[in-house]
């Protein structure tokens, strides 16, 4: 009986002691993944790198690997030059023999890392590019080669300066030329050429907004602007962008297209504006403002003004655009000879014109 009533009494220790232990599982579990995580750090590795060298510092550790290198693709680079990144992790950089002063010709790579994958396709570009009389007159025969990133970013460039459609290099007449020059060319679909274009515009900001906060330096920028509504009655609102360089030659570029996708207001129009401006750091630097004479600029022009308070931009430095003023002239001249039904349809169209601009007006209003 004592022996049954000791064996009851150790049970529910026995259980207590399991359900800890269950509990604490996951603890540990949650431990050794952090440690692990903790332990694949690039800092982690170049430590236990570090830790088979003890009595040597980095400069004597590189002496002595590059002393035991076995595979020949080092001999296409000169010694590797030591270099720490901000976790003080050391890395070895590796210049091209061909190459030696040009600064993209190099290979970046840890130390704890013996992997040769990016020396060897470094080394491989590198030989293609000065190929034996041999293996030129080879390559011709058999269609040459090109560079693949070039034309991607060529394509790019030629569809938005000179307008052409994303759909044009799936044309067949353009495929069948671009082979005729080389057979085994590759062209990029409509919306490769899409997002390309895309690329280049995102990569081409800062270094346009660079050249024009020093622009802005020595004189005051200036903008244009307008709304166009596409045939799909897709509204979009550009500016234009003018300045004079140092020999007084005028330049001026686009230096944005944005989608209206509310009213038109003046505050959503000044609004867009100035989203553009600060995407180039230049919003405190514009001074002349040239626009039609329609009201919604009337409004733009007095709320860049409240927006922008150190900007000298406003509605005395607006110049309106001469354009749009002989253009109106023309059509009121020639609208006695115009016929019945089109005079009509005329004045249908400035009667509509009218009423949105006394809607925007009262939507700046409220």
């Amino acid at each position: 009986r004592k022996r049954d009533r000791s064996d009851s009494d150790n049970e529910p220790e026995d259980d207590a002691t399991q359900s800890n232990e269950e509990a604490a599982e996951p603890v540990r579990k949650k431990a050794r993944k952090k440690d692990v995580q903790v332990a694949n750090t690039p800092k982690a590795k170049d430590d236990a790198f570090k830790a088979n060298y003890p009595d040597m510092n980095d400069q004597e550790i590189l002496d002595e690997m590059w002393r035991k290198r076995k595979s020949p693709v080092y001999d296409h680079f000169l010694k590797p030059q030591l270099e720490y990144d901000r976790d003080n992790v050391v890395k070895y950089i590796y210049r091209c023999k061909s190459h030696p002063n040009d600064s993209n010709a190099t290979v970046t790579r840890a130390r704890y890392d013996t992997t040769t994958s990016n020396l060897v396709n470094h080394r491989d570009s590198c030989e293609r590019k000065v190929a034996p009389p041999e293996q030129a007159i080879t390559a011709y025969i058999n269609g040459g080669s090109y560079n693949k990133g070039e034309l991607r970013v060529t394509i790019a460039l030629w569809v938005s300066r000179r307008h052409r459609p994303y759909k044009i290099v799936a044309d067949p007449k353009y495929i069948k030329s671009m082979q005729i020059a080389n057979k085994n060319v590759k062209l990029p679909c409509p919306k490769t050429v899409s997002r390309d274009v895309i690329r280049v515009h995102d990569q081409s900001v800062p270094v346009i907004a660079a050249c024009l906060q020093e622009r802005a330096k020595k004189n005051y920028l200036h903008l244009s602007f307008d709304g166009w509504t596409a045939a799909n009655v897709s509204s979009f609102f550009g500016i234009v962008v003018h300045y004079a360089d140092d020999d007084g030659t005028l330049i001026y570029f686009t230096l944005d297209f944005s989608p209206l996708r509310k009213r038109h207001t003046g505050i959503y129009l000044a609004q867009k504006v100035i989203e553009s401006l600060r995407d180039y750091g230049i919003e405190n630097s514009i001074f002349g403002l040239i626009g039609d004479n329609h009201s919604s600029n009337d409004k733009m022009i007095k709320s860049l003004e409240t927006m922008l308070i150190d900007c000298p931009a406003g509605a005395s430095s607006r110049v309106r655009c001469m354009g749009h003023v002989v253009n109106l002239v023309i059509v009121a001249v020639v609208d006695p000879f115009m016929s019945t039904q089109k005079r009509k349809i005329g004045q249908r169209i400035v009667e509509v014109d009218e009423d949105e601009e006394e809607e925007e007006d009262d939507a700046d209003d409220e």
